[in-house]
């Protein structure tokens, strides 16, 4: 029998992940052009297209089942809703999209739970419920109704915005406005292209580009601005470390 010998690969430093992770970036830069995001912000997001810039922005509705209400309870929701279209001036663009179960109260509170009880069977079975939820929301996924509007200017979109929300809060609808994750969850529903996602979002191989401290010294050679800097930095902890001990 003869003798297999294997290799392993050399571990990459971070310099180099940077500079692969860029060169991924730009790549994926110039093939998703025609996506004319710029940028996605907390609670909006920023397209551009040539030299002109538009803020998208919107409402997450919660969904009401009128069909297990009274006749008259439902005649009176579709006159409001009709009312609210007939109301705003401005055009609307709805989108439909599944995304996983949100449970994240529910699983906090069953954690924090878990933290304080003693009784290992009652442990046992906390885990258990929070094992069933992950594989529940990992299992089925919710329909989300998103209403947004854009606009060339911020100040006319959260002009807009305000009036947009208070329309619907006014017809009887729970609204919470869009977030960064659930702009994450569209654009993973509407592309169906993990790739797409960490582009936008700086996930997977783009992950280490957000850290502004390794990109920024993460090169062999330093500046002697830099130098200084970090110099500084570990004079300062010194210090602080000095006076601790004294």
């Amino acid at each position: 029998m003869g003798l297999k010998i294997t290799w392993e690969p050399k571990p990459k430093t971070v310099k180099r992940q940077i500079k692969d992770a860029k060169r991924l970036k730009k790549g994926v830069a110039s093939t998703l052009k025609w996506m004319q995001v710029e940028s996605i912000e907390s609670d909006h997001i920023v397209l551009k297209h040539g030299g002109k810039e538009k803020f998208v922005k919107g409402i997450k509705l919660q969904p009401i089942n009128i069909f297990i209400e009274p006749q008259h309870v439902q005649q009176m929701r579709v006159g409001r809703l009709r009312n609210v279209y007939n109301t705003i001036p401005f055009k609307l663009y709805h989108s439909f999209v599944f995304n996983p179960v949100n449970l994240d109260h529910e699983l906090t509170y069953i954690a924090r739970k878990l933290e304080r009880e003693q009784d290992e069977s009652v442990r046992e079975l906390l885990q258990d419920d929070i094992n069933k939820m992950l594989l529940f929301i990992a299992s089925w996924y919710e329909l989300e109704f998103f209403i947004t509007i854009q606009e060339s200017s911020m100040k006319k979109l959260n002009e807009r915005y305000e009036q947009l929300e208070y329309q619907f809060e006014h017809a009887g609808f729970s609204t919470t406005t869009l977030n960064r994750i659930d702009y994450e969850n569209y654009t993973a529903y509407i592309f169906e292209n993990q790739m797409i996602n960490d582009f936008l979002f700086g996930h997977g191989a783009f992950e280490i580009l957000n850290d502004e401290n390794i990109s920024k010294f993460s090169d062999d050679k330093l500046s002697s601005k830099d130098m200084e800097i970090k110099w500084n930095e570990g004079q300062e902890s010194d210090e602080n470390g000095k006076e601790v001990q004294s």
